[in-house]
């Protein structure tokens, strides 16, 4: 669905993805988010999803001799997309954060932030894009090999020739498009949140691949890339890169790659960089309410439903031919996002009927996609029975 509206009420958050090599501050840098104060004069309420599993405690010990109060930053540790998806929904949303158990599991009690509230993040810093890119890398790629098993066994390939077929598989063109098509959905999610967000991501050398002797190798460009989703910085208003000064290692410094925010000059070189920086941005536009959401979803099922119309396919053609076959990860974001949806008393139904039908607790173990399926659907029902 388009949207619009009239000139002056549209909210700028800060959207910055950074880049750099190992131990160049991007963690630091993004951590300052919890410095700064939101549009109405309060602290920021900081949601840290951090994918690298090392750092941010670290960082954050910083944060607290410089007087930021911890009660307003929560830290998720996951490297999974979904998961990622699931908090960026919830944010989306403006649902307070429930606490985990040890399996990963929402419980009823909501985190609270340093007033003693139900904690709403106001930001975003989501640590490790890189890692994230490596595991949806994984799953395509074992994607890859069930169709290349499913390939070898219709061809009555049998022993070493079918190992051969099936290990040998690696991702095909439409695995990268759909690996590129996560990355921008994310970073349009976390645009279209209403709230502040910075990305991280690893940096590598840019290679392309050339003839060379009659046979095809990989050489360097000489240029510096994001290590993550390819594309994925182009969404961002702010790109930044991270360095150490070879001279002087104690000194970070930031390149300007983009920035839309106009805080910085692009190709301005900043020593010991600070998103402090940034608050007269924020301040500016305090008052303007008008976020543009993630409709990448809808807008692929306006122009597929088209598509389907202008080649003669019903929608029921259509249903049969492109059902996909159900996976853990896609079901595990069903029972999140329906479990975030529930109140007390239906999050109470929920597990009551877990229990009776004897399906383990702790969801995120569960391996069979039947029974997760199951678990879906007694949550649908639960929620559509109000």
């Amino acid at each position: 669905m388009a949207q619009a509206h009239k000139g002056g009420k549209l909210n700028h958050k800060i959207n910055a993805y950074i880049m750099g090599d190992f131990f160049s501050g991007k963690t630091t840098l993004g951590l300052q988010l919890a410095k700064l104060h939101d549009e109405n004069g309060e602290p920021i309420r900081l949601l840290v999803i951090d994918c690298e599993s090392n750092g941010v405690s670290f960082a954050l010990d910083e944060l607290e001799e410089d007087g930021v109060d911890l009660d307003n930053v929560y830290t998720v540790w996951t490297q999974s997309l979904a998961e990622v998806t699931h908090y960026i929904e919830q944010v989306a949303n403006g649902k307070p954060l429930h606490e985990l158990g040890p399996d990963g599991e929402e419980l009823d009690e909501y985190v609270l932030d340093a007033k003693g509230r139900p904690f709403v993040p106001t930001a975003i810093f989501l640590d490790g894009a890189t890692i994230l890119k490596m595991t949806c890398q994984q799953s395509l790629l074992n994607l890859s090999r069930k169709r290349a098993r499913v390939r070898a066994t219709r061809d009555g390939l049998i022993g070493e020739a079918k190992a051969v077929a099936i290990d040998g598989a690696g991702l095909e063109y439409k695995d990268y498009n759909s690996l590129n098509f996560s990355g921008q959905e994310l970073i349009l999610d976390l645009t279209g949140s209403n709230v502040h967000w910075i990305i991280s991501a690893r940096e590598k050398k840019e290679t392309k691949s050339v003839k060379v002797g009659g046979q095809i190798q990989s050489v360097e460009t000489g240029k510096i890339v994001s290590d993550a989703f390819k594309g994925a910085e182009f969404n961002a208003s702010t790109v930044l890169r991270l360095f150490r000064d070879e001279d002087d290692p104690d000194t970070v410094k930031m390149q300007v790659l983009k920035d839309r925010s106009k805080t910085w000059a692009v190709g301005q070189i900043v020593e010991n960089p600070t998103i402090l920086d940034m608050q007269p941005m924020i301040d500016k536009h305090s008052g303007k309410d008008v976020v543009i959401k993630n409709t990448m979803d809808q807008a692929v099922e306006t122009e597929m439903k088209i598509y389907q119309e202008k080649a003669g396919i019903t929608e029921t053609e259509s249903e049969e031919d492109s059902t996909p076959a159900l996976d853990l990860e896609t079901l595990r974001k069903d029972v999140k996002k329906y479990h975030s949806k529930m109140n007390p008393e239906q999050r109470k139904q929920f597990s009551d009927r877990i229990k009776a039908e004897n399906i383990p607790t702790s969801l995120g173990k569960i391996e069979d996609t039947n029974i997760l399926s199951r678990v879906v659907v007694i949550a649908k029902e639960i929620l559509e029975a109000e």
